[in-house]
C-alpha cells in the first residue's frame, strides 16, 4: 500500500502524464526497492487511492475534524475525479511497462 500511495504522488499518477513517463518512473520505482516489479506497484494504486477516498468519506461522515477539514479543498471528490482520471491512462501505462516503451 505505502508504495501505491508513493506511486500516486512521487509518479505523478495522480497527474496527467505521458504514459511513457509514468512507465519510466515506476521502473526506477520498483528497481530502487527491488523485489516488486514495476506492474505490480501500478496494480496496487487503484485500491490504495479508493481506500483513502472511503477513509475520507467515512471520516467526514463520522465527524473527524481533520477529514471535515479536507471537504474545504475538495476532497474526496477531487481525489475521486482523478482516480476516475488515472483509469482512462492505465491500459497505456501498462502497456508501456510491458513493452518497455519508456
Amino acid at each position: 500500500e505505502d508504495l501505491a500511495f508513493a506511486a500516486w504522488t512521487w509518479v505523478a499518477l495522480a497527474r496527467p502524464s505521458a504514459p511513457s513517463e509514468a512507465a519510466y518512473r515506476l521502473s526506477l520505482m520498483a528497481a530502487a526497492y527491488g523485489d516488486v516489479s514495476a506492474l505490480d506497484i501500478l496494480a496496487g494504486v487503484v485500491p490504495r487511492i479508493e481506500s483513502s477516498i472511503r477513509g475520507i468519506s467515512d471520516g467526514q461522515v463520522a465527524g473527524d475534524p481533520g477529514m471535515v477539514n479536507l471537504a474545504k479543498v475538495g476532497e474526496p471528490g477531487r481525489m475521486a475525479r482523478t482516480l476516475e482520471e488515472l483509469r482512462t491512462r492505465l491500459p497505456a501505462i501498462e502497456q508501456a511497462l510491458t513493452t518497455r516503451s519508456y
